[in-house]
């Protein structure tokens, strides 16, 4: 299995502001398989699973050596994973209508679930449960992982991107990239509670720490917007720092740092929360499209579609 070191010092020129918070960068890179996008972590933050749906598998990763240990068979452009209770895993099957349940070992299929055209990234809740959107049938769906089951779906705008959730798992929050729209759904009492216009092509979203604010991507506008949670309000807005066709964001489990992965600009934005602020760009491979902070808040890891590998950055 082959691991490149990253010791191009020109991949990590991007402009930096605030380095008074000190520089990131990349310490490792990881051939995982064409087209990676979705990075799940075990429970015991050892292992990472990463889709590879140009690939048609799943890359086993040991997190310590950032060996790959395995692939897992997958069909129909596997774009999201995670690891199930039971250590079977649950993959999306973006060129199908389902999602399935595979054994880890083989990729022999256990179970499906019927979604609607075009099933997408995962996003955890408590209780061993997920989200899940089908991107051409406008659905969201919530999976739960003991009883492998769906409920809903919620209608959801046109072409919704992956989901996030508060984490009492009683709200979500689903950016409709064709709409311009955030469809805000109670999960508790099973209804759609409104849909907030946001801008140009919104893509990846999260609740941030606290659960008062979801952070959102507007491809269309490189820019970060912030909805308040209780009044479904835009109420902040970042342009300055945002990369070109911002895609997918995450936040590290203290909520101190937020990163964008930025499609177009092949790089990531790290943007200071307690300022509401860039603080550096930082190059990454070509096309990042999902960031995952590892559970404990060390490291993150970034998809790079285009050049077909995940970057690993040490966190402060």
């Amino acid at each position: 299995m082959r691991l490149a070191r990253w010791l191009v010092l020109s991949l990590l020129a991007a402009p930096a502001i605030g380095a008074e918070r000190g520089e990131l960068s990349v310490f490792a890179v990881v051939d995982v398989g064409r087209a990676p996008h979705q990075i799940a972590f075990d429970r015991a933050g050892t292992t990472a699973y990463i889709a590879a749906p140009g690939s048609g598998w799943i890359a086993v990763v040991d997190v310590d050596s950032l060996e790959v240990t395995k692939h897992v068979p997958a069909a129909s452009y596997p774009m999201g994973v995670v690891p199930l209770p039971s250590g079977d895993l649950l993959v999306s099957r973006f060129r199908s209508f389902r999602v399935a349940r595979l054994d880890p070992n083989d990729g022999r299929v256990i179970q499906t679930l019927s979604t609607g055209a075009g099933p997408s990234l995962f996003t955890t809740m408590p209780g061993d449960r997920w989200l899940v959107t089908a991107a051409k049938a406008n659905r969201l769906w919530v999976v739960d992982g003991k009883a492998f089951s769906l409920v809903g779906p919620y209608e959801t705008g046109r072409r919704p991107f992956h989901a996030s959730a508060t984490s009492d798992g009683k709200l979500a929050f689903v950016p409709a990239h064709e709409d311009g729209s955030v469809t805000v759904v109670d999960l508790e009492h099973g209804v759609v509670r409104s849909t907030v216009h946001v801008g140009d092509k919104p893509t990846g979203g999260v609740v941030l720490p606290g659960d008062k604010e979801y952070a959102l991507t507007l491809a269309g506008e490189n820019r970060l917007v912030f909805i308040d949670t209780a009044t479904d309000r835009v109420v902040h807005s970042i342009e300055d720092g945002i990369g070109e066709a911002p895609f997918y964001v995450d936040v590290t489990p203290s909520g101190s740092l937020l990163f964008t992965a930025n499609t177009r600009s092949h790089d990531i934005s790290v943007i200071a929360l307690d300022e509401k602020r860039v603080i550096q760009r930082l190059s990454v491979g070509a096309v990042p499209v999902v960031v995952a902070v590892h559970p404990s808040g060390e490291t993150l890891w970034v998809a790079s579609e285009g050049s077909h590998t995940v970057s690993v950055i040490r966190l402060p």
